[in-house]
């Protein structure tokens, strides 16, 4: 196979596992309240933990315990200066998850990724056909740096820059650095970087459906338009579709495309 070196490009990769998963609640007196401090229920007692163990990233000691049993639902516990964990385990039970946090979270502190089905061997395939450079755009905190560079070399994906967020265990307002609105304000930033510092390259885009993706990527289009060849988005089922062609509808439809594994890729795109 021979490399297409007349138009060198960026492929730009949001990375399809996140550290947590946005949250909403319908009904929860926690988070409707206009003094939540005032309103919450007395505090309950934690089980015993089953065992605990430090974790160390980027030389500092991090200690975390498991409770329960192994086929329960992962629950983070932050105790100390930044929340309780007692209320944690009452608050987390009113809070409902827009995505799976379940298997999320055991993935994210067991440290075993799964790649989704097909997507390396068709990086790789972009890498030497297009002459391709990636990079790695996550809403991830840049502790699970380690983590994630295993990932990468574990499941056999093309060499690239990571670019990820600083999060620092002093700062107060956790859930805000969570919140869609904080990451796609970074994730934005970070794309503007890259479009304003490479003027002469032509970017592809691939992204998922959670985690406001689509919605950064309309709004860069929007303003990179000639830049961009073209956006590919993952879903989990054909049904989500509708959602795409609201935020995609000032996009022309030869311009983005679906897919739900990496062999759904084509493997030339222009």
């Amino acid at each position: 196979m021979q490399r297409n070196n007349k138009n060198a490009i960026y492929l730009f990769v949001f990375i399809f596992f996140h550290f947590l998963t946005s949250i909403k609640s319908e009904n929860s007196t926690v988070l409707n309240s206009e003094y939540p401090w005032l309103r919450l229920p007395p505090t309950p007692q934690l089980p015993f933990p089953d065992n605990g163990q430090y974790a160390q990233i980027n030389n500092i000691s991090i200690w975390y315990t498991i409770y329960g049993p192994k086929n329960g639902t992962p629950v983070l516990f932050l105790h100390g200066g930044v929340a309780n964990s007692n209320y944690w385990g009452l608050q987390i039970q009113q809070l409902q998850r827009v995505t799976s946090i379940r298997s999320i979270l055991r993935n994210t502190f067991s440290g075993q990724y799964k790649s989704i089905p097909g997507m390396s061997e068709r990086y790789r395939h972009y890498e030497l056909y297009y002459n391709a450079t990636f990079h790695y755009l996550t809403a991830s905190p840049d502790q699970l740096y380690p983590f994630l560079h295993e990932f990468i070399q574990r499941e056999k994906f093309p060499l690239g820059s990571y670019h990820m967020r600083h999060f620092t265990w002093f700062d107060i307002n956790f859930l805000q650095f969570f919140s869609s609105k904080s990451f796609i304000k970074q994730k934005t930033k970070i794309l503007h970087m890259f479009f304003q510092q490479t003027r002469s390259r032509k970017f592809i885009l691939f992204g998922d459906i959670f985690q406001k993706d689509p919605e950064i990527y309309a709004n860069i289009y929007q303003q990179y338009s000639e830049r961009i060849l073209k956006i590919f988005i993952r879903i989990s089922n054909k049904n989500l579709t509708n959602r795409l062609n609201t935020v995609f509808k000032y996009i022309p439809k030869s311009k983005w495309d679906i897919f739900l594994n990496g062999f759904d890729l084509p493997e030339k795109i222009f």
